[in-house]
């Protein structure tokens, strides 16, 4: 997609109550977009936010400069690891110890610069890491605004939690992904593209938001009567999205469900 296709998308929701962005994409390294700070610079124009997340390897100081100066409201980097070793099993790179220093010199600029956004880490829990998720939190808490830690996801990964009664996916309530082509799909997971409930381009946001498949689909989830074709069948990442509880430790406010922890801290260690 490009800058001027995207910039249909952001138009349509501009000065309309704080829409969230990602960058334009949806699995791919978001620092790799072409134009990214037209990109940028257009979504915080029509006064909404915009939250990225990121690997960080191609992080280097001109990339950082130009993100916090666009004022990006949320910038989160994906870890997932502790040390040379782990970070090789979990990202297959080698590149762990370029990361800290490309995190470090982006929190160093902010911090001197006196801007606003908001830097987070993010480890996804597996056996192969498990073992360092104390030792993350540990060190990272000197240094950035939140971490988030949850479980790796696999197909049926989640069905192993109590309370398995279904409940209805918050993701199609709140979110909205399209490809690159325009198309509305179900949600992140739907790699393939197997789903389509309209094209921006030729239907636009708000007709699809509002559009009968999309009202359909919901009340699926509502009256859980999801069907047997319906990509949500027999998924459980609608777990993910439960509402969180909250709890207060040592400056430190914690925003919790079964499989993802945010670490928000307000007072550094």
């Amino acid at each position: 997609m490009t800058y001027e296709q995207a910039k249909v998308i952001y138009d349509e929701t501009a000065f309309k109550g704080g829409v969230t962005f990602a960058p334009p994409h949806i699995w791919s390294e978001p620092l790799l977009v072409h134009d990214l700070d037209k990109h940028i610079e257009t979504i915080k124009s029509g006064q909404n936010h915009i939250s990225i997340n990121s690997n960080g390897l191609l992080l280097n100081k001109d990339k950082a400069k130009m993100i916090l100066d666009q004022g990006v409201d949320s910038f989160f980097i994906s870890i997932d690891a502790f040390s040379t070793e782990s970070y090789k099993l979990t990202r297959d790179s080698d590149e762990y110890e370029l990361l800290l220093d490309n995190l470090h010199v982006f929190i160093n600029l902010r911090n001197a610069g006196g801007y606003k956004t908001r830097i987070g880490v993010s480890f996804v829990s597996s056996e192969s890491n498990r073992h360092e998720i104390t030792s993350f939190r540990n060190y990272w808490s000197a240094y950035v605004d939140v971490i988030r830690i949850n479980e790796e996801y696999s197909a049926n990964s989640f069905n192993t939690f109590q309370n398995t009664k279904r409940q209805p996916c918050l993701s199609i309530f709140d979110n909205m992904v399209i490809n690159h082509k325009g198309d509305v799909i179900f949600c992140c997971l739907d790699e393939a593209f197997q789903t389509n409930l309209g094209n921006v381009f030729n239907d636009g946001i708000e007709s699809i938001w509002n559009g009968d498949l999309l009202s359909q689909l919901r009340n699926r989830h509502l009256n859980n009567s999801i069907l047997e074709k319906d990509l949500c069948s027999g998924c459980d990442v609608w777990r993910l999205f439960m509402p969180y509880k909250t709890i207060h430790e040592n400056g430190v406010t914690i925003n919790y469900n079964d499989l993802i922890k945010f670490y928000n801290i307000y007072e550094k260690p």
